[in-house]
């Protein structure tokens, strides 16, 4: 038999074998043109059957049938693929085509009867002129290599642009094998133009988000804010890299629980962990500033947010939220409330020279009556006038220097009803008389955790407001008292929780406001006053200062009426009498110590002296800093404190409190100046300073202070 044949009679419908099928029909054809050429007259089966010649030519016909719709199948299959299918023999030449293949050629502009079977594969691949040709020399290069047997399979992406629009598609190429012999080849053409424009577009995406992750770090570094996600079901914590920043840890640190709220300062940590844990439970968010101490001690402000994520059954399944770096707005915050406070010190400083020079005269007075007077009852009662007008004077100097200069940032116990008395006095200096001033406080009043300073700046604030709201005169009403509020009473105010509260009024009979003007009042830089009367900073501040301690405010006015301000503190446990230290009544006396007094001031030294001696101590005394070293090294043994002044020529108290303080480590000193900066006395208690005194002291003051030392 010979090994190939002659195309079928048919060649429009050539044999669609794949393989043996091929080679059957092959073998079927010349195995009956034999059998009807008389070449044989009889044939042996592979079982061993002889049959004459009309049997074996019916039996050759049943088989050439039997092929033939075996090869209608496969070409009915190969119609069915989506893809577009060609067979090639041994030389490349195109067996058969399906019908994806042929409407590719049609929709294409092909005139090909034949859609390329019968001719070479390699030719059409040259067709370069062809706008739908397969056009490529690596698709004809894989199918030599496929051809030949150097590759067993290959898969080739390449353009196939059409007259509208640019397009892509993959050749993928397998052969065709006979007993490990390449006897052809299938080639699979398929459009991948969408699957390549989504990756196009998936890479664009992904250049976009790294981008986008890049801008976004970008922001994050420059706002010092970052994001963070606490999963409830399995208690893992995820941090951005502006967290972990802020935290001073390395990025991807991803802490427990009890790490994340070891963090945070302990003064606040409890409340903050009782915030999370109620959203984790019933979804209520949080929005709160506190302070965070980072891996490598630091202290930094950061504000908090958070709420909760539900799943589709309304399940908590996380906390997500954001948490920024606000410690330089922090410092600004405390300039601006520095400035605000001098802006009320400035309208109060007419009323305030007034008064000092009523209270001076008193003084300048009585110290030429005593010059001139010898009865000794009469000099007693001109010394008290003097001693009444002096504490006088230094007290309203103290509430100035104190409201001006704050202690910002200090949360402490504070006693509203000493504040809301101070407030008090220094209205009652300084308001015009017209204006009668009221306190009213409740007994046992709780005590609010906060800063003084800045409580008093907001209950001056809204004094100053009732003063100017009452030109004509009128009475002004401070009152003070416990409340509690529930979630209803609340309303929007989110920052606070239902509980119980500390309530300050400050009410007054002026003008009033009408209700357009009582919906702005808290904006910054609203003001009802003419220009160059106040910036409209007051309240919005008050109400921020407010807002910080975990309170709110509530505003009540009609017009010639007058107005009512409500401030909301969140009350502390016990009274405020649980933080003012009780003091005996009776002066603590000395036993002999040796006091050393260091002061440039000749009237303080004298004055100092003769009260330590009167009340049993012995004193030293020296004019600055260095004449106290030199006596101090004189009588180290015997002097159990120094009392020294801050600001001396020569050698001033900071230098010379570090001195004694090497010389002798524990030893005891107590610093006093009249410019009580707050950096003056933080950097004197560094210094080992037990106590500070702040002029003008009274003799009882100072007595009472060396004995808590002293006794330790």
């Amino acid at each position: 038999m010979a090994d190939r044949m002659t195309p079928s009679e048919d060649p429009g419908d050539p044999s669609a074998r794949i393989d043996a099928l091929i080679q059957r029909i092959r073998d079927a054809e010349e195995e009956l043109q034999q059998l009807t050429g008389g070449e044989i007259d009889a044939f042996v089966s592979g079982t061993g059957t002889a049959y004459l010649l009309p049997n074996a030519q019916a039996e050759l016909l049943e088989s050439r049938e039997s092929a033939r719709g075996l090869a209608s199948q496969l070409r009915a299959i190969l119609d069915a693929l989506p893809a577009h299918v060609a067979l090639v023999d041994r030389e490349g030449v195109v067996l058969t085509v399906n019908q994806a293949w042929r409407e590719f050629g049609l929709a294409n502009g092909s005139t090909d009867p034949a859609f390329g079977v019968g001719t070479s594969y390699f030719a059409v691949c040259a067709r370069t002129d062809d706008p739908a040709a397969l056009g490529s020399s690596e698709v004809a290069t894989s199918l030599r290599a496929v051809l030949d047997g150097a590759t067993t399979a290959v898969s080739v992406e390449y353009p196939c642009d059409s007259p509208l629009e640019p397009r892509w598609f993959r050749a993928d190429i397998s052969p065709v094998l006979d007993a490990g012999v390449v006897r052809g080849a299938v080639v699979t053409h398929s459009n991948i133009t969408e699957r390549r424009r989504y990756i196009a577009e998936l890479a664009a995406k992904e250049r976009a988000l790294r981008e986008s992750r890049t801008l976004q770090l970008t922001a994050e570094r420059m706002a010092r804010l970052g994001g963070w996600r606490y999963d409830v079901r399995d208690g893992a914590i995820t941090w951005s890299d502006e967290v972990c920043r802020i935290h001073g840890v390395a990025p991807g640190t991803r802490p427990s629980i009890a790490e994340a709220g070891a963090f945070y300062a302990p003064e606040v940590r409890d409340t903050i962990l009782a915030k999370f844990a109620r959203c984790a439970q019933d979804g209520t968010p949080f929005d709160f500033e506190a302070q965070v101490v980072g891996a490598s001690g630091e202290r930094r402000w950061v504000r908090a947010l958070g709420e909760a994520i539900r799943d589709e059954a309304d399940r908590i399944v996380a906390v997500e939220g954001a948490m920024q770096d606000v410690t330089e707005q922090k410092r600004l915050e405390v300039q601006f409330l520095r400035a605000q406070r001098m802006e009320s010190v400035g309208t109060l400083a007419g009323g305030i020279a007034h008064d000092l020079n009523n209270v001076l005269t008193p003084v300048l007075m009585s110290v030429d009556l005593l010059r001139a007077t010898d009865d000794a009852a009469e000099r007693r009662e001109l010394l008290d006038g003097i001693e009444s007008a002096t504490r006088r004077g230094a007290d309203m100097v103290r509430q100035v220097l104190t409201f001006a200069r704050g202690a910002d940032g200090q949360r402490t116990p504070v006693p509203v009803d000493r504040v809301l008395r101070d407030v008090e006095r220094l209205c009652r200096e300084t308001f015009p008389r017209n204006i009668e001033v009221r306190l009213r406080v409740d007994a046992d009043l709780p005590s609010v955790i906060g800063d003084a300073t800045q409580i008093q700046q907001v209950l001056m604030n809204l004094c100053v407001n009732a003063r100017d709201a009452m030109p004509d005169g009128g009475v002004m009403s401070l009152t003070a008292g416990v409340r509690l509020v529930d979630a209803q009473y609340l309303g929007g105010n989110a920052d606070a929780d239902p509980g119980r509260f500390l309530v300050v009024s400050v009410a007054d009979t002026g003008m009033g406001m009408a209700a357009a003007t009582l919906d702005r009042i808290f904006e910054p830089f609203f003001t009802t006053k003419e220009v160059g009367k106040g910036t409209g900073l007051g309240l919005s501040t008050s109400a921020a200062i407010v807002k910080s301690h975990r309170g709110f405010i509530r505003a009540y006015s009609e017009p010639k009426v007058g107005s009512q301000f409500r401030v909301y503190f969140p009350a502390a446990s016990g009274s405020a009498a649980e933080v003012i230290d009780t003091q005996s009544e009776e002066i603590p006396r000395g036993a002999g110590e040796l006091i050393l007094v260091v002061d440039d001031e000749a009237s303080v030294r004298d004055i100092t002296r003769q009260t330590l001696e009167t009340f049993g101590y012995r004193a030293l005394t020296a004019t600055d800093g260095a004449d106290a070293l030199a006596r101090y090294a004189e009588r180290r043994n015997e002097i159990a404190l120094v009392l020294t002044d801050l600001m001396m020529p020569v050698m001033d108290g900071n230098a010379l409190i570090e001195v004694l303080a090497r010389l002798t480590p524990g030893g005891r000193i107590i610093a006093a100046s009249g410019l009580h900066t707050h950096g003056q006395v933080l950097r004197a208690l560094e210094s080992r300073v037990q106590a500070f005194l702040e002029k003008p002291y009274t003799a009882e003051t100072l007595l009472r202070t060396i004995r808590r030392v002293l006794d330790g």
